[in-house]
C-alpha cells in the first residue's frame, strides 16, 4: 500500500478531530459562534459544566475531550430525574 494513504487517513482524522473540538469546544461550551444553543442532552450539560470548571483559575486538573469526572454526570442524571417527578 502506498505510503501517502497512511499520511491522508491520519491528515483527515486530525481534521476531523480538529472539527469537532472546534464545534464542541469554542461553538457549543463557549458560545462562540450563536448556534447549538439550548440542548436538553443530560450527557453535554454535564460534560459543560465540567469544562466550565476546568477554566476555573483555582482548578489543577485535567481529563479527555468529552470525558469528564463521573460526579458531573451523576449530579446530572440525578437532578434531571427530580425534576420529573
Amino acid at each position: 500500500m502506498n505510503p501517502n494513504h497512511y499520511l491522508l487517513s491520519l491528515g483527515i482524522g486530525i481534521l476531523l478531530y480538529g472539527f469537532a473540538y472546534f464545534m464542541f469546544h469554542d461553538v457549543y461550551v463557549h458560545q462562540r459562534i450563536p448556534i447549538l444553543r439550548n440542548f436538553s442532552n443530560r450527557y453535554l450539560r454535564a460534560t459543560v459544566k465540567a469544562h466550565l470548571e476546568h477554566h476555573n483559575p483555582h482548578a489543577h486538573y485535567n481529563y479527555g475531550f468529552l470525558i469528564a469526572p463521573v460526579k458531573y454526570y451523576i449530579e446530572e442524571f440525578s437532578r434531571k430525574k427530580e425534576t420529573q417527578k
